[in-house]
């Protein structure tokens, strides 16, 4: 599992969104994005495509949220 730095938005239309700090967590086998906020509450989580790749700085819809990766913190 590999572990993300994540801001994430519900404000999903607006065009100026505000932005919130949080964590992701990414199962390679599931291939799958758990996202959490500040606390570590968990929040949403998605089942990615096949065709989707993981990367920095890409914007995941991710049921009511956007969510971008920032920074990888390691594989657990």
């Amino acid at each position: 599992m590999r572990k993300f730095v994540a801001l994430y938005t519900h404000q999903k239309l607006k065009k100026a969104k505000t932005w919130q700090d949080g964590f992701a967590h990414y199962n390679e086998t599931a291939n799958e994005i758990v996202l959490f906020d500040a606390n570590n509450g968990r929040i949403a989580s998605h089942r990615m495509r096949a065709k989707e790749a993981l990367g920095l700085a890409v914007e995941y819809d991710v049921g009511r949220f956007l969510l971008t990766l920032e920074e990888e913190q390691g594989v657990e």
